[in-house]
């Protein structure tokens, strides 16, 4: 069988702009669930600290640019205690929004397109790496809606097996995930909105909130987010994938990641790469659709990636950065299954 061609995904906060708060909404998320703790705050008066972390973050973000930057400006001071209560913080919103909002339908869509099943088992499609930006566990979310699995169900089942489904890495770590893929947390199996009982549903699992307050210390936060900047960050799996296509969905190249992305795309700097940027997102303020692709080609642009390739069957140009104004769903290009062959008879015209 000819070998297809490669294709990397690279999401940012963009992608799941749907279900989770972006950098410019996520203050008002934390005063919000802040509120709805305090509401029960008879109930579980062990949740006072939890909320006040929310609000005093929240201010925080308030007056910096975003919790990402509050982190690293935590991480510069080594301020541990600060730096772990950010940690803890961003994994406990995500769940509580994850009990409170659907996930992303992109997410269903795409998966949906691309799985295949092979007797017991969903095979991911081996030419596609999917690299995430973000906290979030969208995928997992969205893997369990189509099958409606349970949590148990999820861990134990084969196709659970992160190598056997999802190529995913998560350059921050996640919120929700055990390793790559593996649930470790409780939270999905309480799928009733705050809105509607929320009582109940603090009442389902108020000790892992308490728990993820505990064990919040100077060595140690709640959840397995790692950000980017710090040392340990192995991309070695990442890099050793050789991308003929690059898919840039909802990610804004942000200064702080820079030295990662330039290790992303070192490969489109060596050899013929094509690059789709999906980055216009909706402004619910405004009801228009804002232009996100046109920033983040010229940043592509300044990293060195050329703009024009050449057929060397044809002599013919193709652009290498390819902007996708459409936003409703996650492109999936043209390229897929094809031959890796077309792309060996590029070159690039500078």
């Amino acid at each position: 069988m000819a070998e297809e061609v490669r294709i990397r995904y690279i999401l940012g906060a963009g992608a799941s702009a749907n279900a989770i708060p972006t950098v410019r909404d996520f203050a008002r998320i934390l005063n919000l669930y802040s509120a709805q703790i305090n509401s029960y705050s008879r109930e579980f008066p062990k949740l006072a600290t939890l909320s006040n972390w929310f609000n005093e973050i929240s201010k925080q973000i308030q007056t910096t640019f975003s919790i990402d930057t509050l982190a690293k400006m935590y991480w510069f001071r080594r301020d541990l205690l600060g730096y772990n209560k950010i940690k803890t913080v961003i994994a406990v919103i995500l769940n509580l929004l994850e009990l409170d909002r659907d996930c992303d339908r992109r997410y269903d869509a795409f998966l949906s397109a691309l799985l295949q099943r092979d007797g017991q088992f969903l095979n991911f499609p081996s030419s596609i790496q999917l690299v995430s930006w973000n906290y979030d566990f969208q995928f997992a979310s969205s893997h369990r809606k189509i099958l409606n699995l349970d949590i148990d169900e999820m861990n134990n089942v084969g196709f659970m097996d992160t190598k056997n489904i999802l190529p995913l890495t998560n350059l921050n770590g996640s919120a929700f995930c055990e390793g790559t893929y593996k649930v470790a947390k409780p939270f999905l199996n309480y799928r009733i909105p705050l809105s509607q009982d929320g009582a109940n549903v603090f009442l389902a699992f108020q000790e892992e909130l308490v728990n993820a307050v505990e064990i919040t210390n100077e060595k140690s936060h709640w959840g397995n987010i790692k950000f980017s900047w710090e040392e340990d960050l192995s991309l070695d799996e990442v890099i050793a994938f050789k991308p003929d296509v690059t898919v840039v969905i909802g990610y804004s190249f942000p200064t702080f990641n820079r030295d990662v992305d330039k290790l992303l795309f070192q490969y489109h700097l060596k050899r013929p790469c094509k690059i789709y940027v999906q980055c216009n997102y909706f402004d619910d303020n405004t009801g228009k659709t804002v232009d996100g692709n046109s920033e983040v080609i010229s940043k592509l642009i300044g990293m060195g990636i050329p703009e024009k390739l050449i057929s060397e069957y044809d002599g013919k140009q193709q652009p290498v950065i390819i902007p996708i104004p459409d936003s409703r769903e996650f492109h999936i290009p043209f390229e897929f299954r094809n031959d890796r062959k077309s792309f060996e008879a590029m070159r690039f015209l500078r």
